[in-house]
């Protein structure tokens, strides 16, 4: 199993108010019903990044948060660019 030392994968992580604005902001998938979907998807994506050797820190914002950091980046609304959007919070907070 190839392991990736020293690299972080950030995941995001959203208030459970904030659940139907996400669905919408970033297109869900139609299997991802409820908040309880979204927080087994994501412990499962923890996981398995985790078994690759990776850390993972969750970034924990709004769904407005995020437009608003993806528009003062200038990052088209992408899973790579909420992630990038994700790591430069993480590194001014």
């Amino acid at each position: 199993m190839d392991s990736f030392p020293d690299m972080t994968v950030f995941l995001w992580e959203f208030p459970a108010e904030d659940f139907d604005d996400w669905r919408r902001f970033v297109r869900a998938d139609q299997n991802i019903k409820t908040i309880s979907d979204y927080r087994t998807m994501m412990a499962a994506i923890q996981a398995d990044l985790e078994r690759q050797g990776l850390s993972v820190t969750r970034v924990r914002i709004t769904v407005r948060e995020m437009e608003e950091r993806l528009s003062r980046l200038e990052l088209p609304n992408t899973p790579e660019s909420r992630a990038a959007a994700l790591a430069v919070y993480d590194s001014e907070s």
